[in-house]
Order: C-alpha cells, then structure tokens, then sequence
C-alpha cells in the first residue's frame, strides 16, 4: 500500500460499519463489494456521494451483478473491477485514484495561490482601472459593467458617486517612497472609516500622482 501512496488502511466488516469509520476518519479511497452485510455498497456509495464528494470509490462486482449495477457504477464510482481481483488490478486501480486525488489537489492549490495573488494585487488593478476613466478610456455598458464585476466593484449606474481629490504638500511632498506609501495607505484608511456607511471606497493614484 505505501508504494502507491497509502499510509492506513481501515476495515470495516459491514456497510454500516463503514459508515462509522467515515464518519470520524478521514479517507481518500474506499473499496467496497455489492453484497455486503446491512446495506449495499451501491448504498454505501450513494452515502459517501452525499456526504464526502471528493472520495474515491471502486466497486468490487461479481459479473451475474454487473448488468444490475452498471449503471449506479459509472454514475457514482471512480472504476470498478469484476472479482475474483488479482492484487496488482486492485494495486493499479488504487494508485490511478491516488494520482487523481493530488491532481485535484495540485489543482485547488493552484486556483488558491491563484486568487490570494488576484486579492492582493486587486486595489492596485482597481487603482488602475480608476486612472483609466479619469483619463478618458471608454467602454461599452456591457464592458463596464463586467469590468466592475472581475473587480469586485459594486457599483449600479444609479448609483450616488463623489469624486475626491488628495494631495500631499509641504513635509509630506518631501517623505521617501516607503514613508509616502505609509502615508497614502493611512489616509485611505482614514478616508475608508469617514465615508463608511456613505461610501464603499473604490481608491487609486491619477498621472499627476494624486490620491483619488
């Protein structure tokens, strides 16, 4: 089992009994027979279908069951394999659905590291986008309004706006890039806390470099 990716293997010695164990174990695979003790494995995996979605489960069928099972099987199973089963169908099987559960994974990785990186650069594409309409850049209603939708602006063409204007004089013209940073990012925070209940805040920089 370890050659293929499988650290526990559990037991369990009746439909119900399996239920159990899913229930307080966490599992990626379960093998389970048609004709069990209690309930059925095609009942079995119409449980597990509705409670843990992302298991993988094989049917072990005797072939006077298939024709009656063949059609619960490609519904709800990741394969199935007709007894008697050798160990190495049974080992392969297991280890394609091992390799399918990582790729799931690698992939919901990808998608979360994907949209941490899309949240924490969103105020600087909402800036930008800003800059663009003060500047003239036009787009169709359709356009628009699924550009505010990929921003996460939730802005109606009814809606109350008010445009203002920040710039940093004196001392504060003078601050070094990372000071004037702090700055800009306080002042959006204050500006955030006085319009809240008003305004959501939808913040950028125009090319004169003008908080906006």
């Amino acid at each position: 089992w370890k050659s293929i990716g499988i650290c526990e293997v559990l037991k369990a010695y009746s439909g119900n009994e399996a239920m159990e164990i899913l229930k307080t174990n966490p599992v990626d695979v379960v093998i389970t027979d048609i004709r069990m003790p209690g309930i059925s494995g095609l009942e079995l995996i119409a449980f597990i279908r509705k409670n843990w979605k992302k298991i993988k489960c094989i049917l072990l069928s005797g072939y006077a069951e298939f024709a009656y099972a063949q059609k619960a099987i490609a519904q709800h199973t990741f394969d199935y394999l007709l007894k008697p089963v050798s160990d190495e169908d049974l080992l392969k099987t297991v280890h394609n659905a091992v390799r399918e559960l990582q790729e799931e994974r690698d992939k919901n990785q990808n998608f979360q590291r994907a949209l941490q990186a899309f949240q924490e650069h969103l105020p600087l594409l909402r800036g930008e986008f800003l800059n663009g309409l003060l500047q003239g850049m036009k787009y169709t209603p359709k356009q628009l309004s699924e550009k505010m939708r990929s921003l996460q602006l939730h802005v109606d063409e009814d809606d109350a706006l008010a445009l203002l204007v920040v710039r940093m004089e004196g001392a504060l013209a003078e601050l070094d890039f990372y000071q004037a940073s702090l700055m800009e990012y306080s002042i959006v925070n204050m500006a955030e806390e006085l319009a809240e209940g008003r305004f959501q805040l939808w913040n950028g920089k125009d090319i004169h470099g003008y908080l906006v």
